[in-house]
């Protein structure tokens, strides 16, 4: 099994039902290929975080970059692992903004005001998995933020 790590920019900006058909989507395909993870949206930039065999992974991976409503995809991780740690989540997603609750989360704290989660990841990717495991556990803990 396998995880990677990506960012990408999307082409338009995305409405609400956008991301829902999107989310919508993942969730039917991630269930019939046993891919799990997390989806994050914020100011017009996707982070992605996918877990499963290296073989669907790949397939899927190869389709996303492929999509043309985003843009720059970058991978910053990829990585065997032991374990899903998104295994609940055929796919988690989350609308992040610059919320006074974000940053209760540890491993927050060194985000500068006005910086997103996803210009953390790109500015330094070893920190992004760590940041997407506090979220995850961060979600799983608050019921009133959970994902959509």
């Amino acid at each position: 099994m396998i995880e990677l790590l990506y960012t990408s920019k999307a082409v338009l900006k995305m409405s609400r039902v956008n991301l829902l058909q999107l989310l919508t989507a993942s969730r039917t395909y991630n269930e019939q290929y046993g891919i799990t993870g997390m989806l994050i949206y914020s100011n017009g930039y996707f982070a992605q975080l996918l877990e499963g065999e290296a073989d669907a992974i790949h397939e899927l991976y190869k389709a996303i970059k492929e999509d043309t409503r985003h843009t720059a995809v970058v991978t910053f991780y990829e990585g065997e692992i032991a374990k899903k740690s998104f295994a609940e989540w055929t796919m988690g997603f989350r609308i992040l903004g610059d919320t006074e609750k974000l940053h209760q989360i540890p491993g927050f704290e060194n985000i500068m005001p006005g910086k997103s989660l996803i210009n953390t990841i790109v500015q330094n990717p070893n920190k992004g998995r760590k940041l997407f495991n506090y979220l995850h556990d961060f979600l799983l803990s608050d019921p009133d933020s959970g994902t959509l």
